[in-house]
């Protein structure tokens, strides 16, 4: 089973560390570029040893992270330690949390071509980030 970083950043963006939304004007599209700058994840999130529409049971897991599971972070970015208690119920069909919604939401707000242009942004500065380089200033 593949762990996704991705999904990982969202539930803690949504968790211990929701107060750094704050301030960002569209808390959810900065939610959707967390998890699709890998360009992975993005409209559904589901794990691929259990798809999830022809089985009516909750998931319990998704790639690498089972619901209800607590972990200890570390501190990270200039952030206190903290505890993330995972909560999959945004990734099921339907309901009124449900991530499909949020992203359909966003689509109709900036269009398709908008939300592929911001991927890219955050990709490639995610790409320079990891290969070390300084940007230019």
């Amino acid at each position: 089973m593949a762990f996704r970083h991705e999904l990982a950043s969202l539930l803690l963006i949504d968790g211990p560390l929701r107060h750094l939304l704050a301030e960002a004007p569209d808390p959810d599209l900065a939610r959707y570029l967390v998890l699709a700058h890998h360009g992975r994840l993005r409209v559904q999130v589901r794990d691929p040893e259990n798809p999830g529409p022809q089985n009516p049971e909750p998931r319990t897991r998704i790639l690498g992270l089972e619901q209800g599971a607590v972990s200890a972070i570390p501190p990270m970015l200039g952030q206190p330690a903290t505890t993330l208690t995972v909560d999959l119920a945004q990734f099921e069909p339907g309901g009124d949390r449900s991530w499909t919604r949020t992203v359909r939401q966003l689509t109709q707000r900036y269009g398709p071509f908008v939300l592929a242009y911001l991927e890219t942004l955050v990709r490639v500065a995610d790409w320079r980030a990891s290969g070390g380089r300084e940007l230019p200033g």
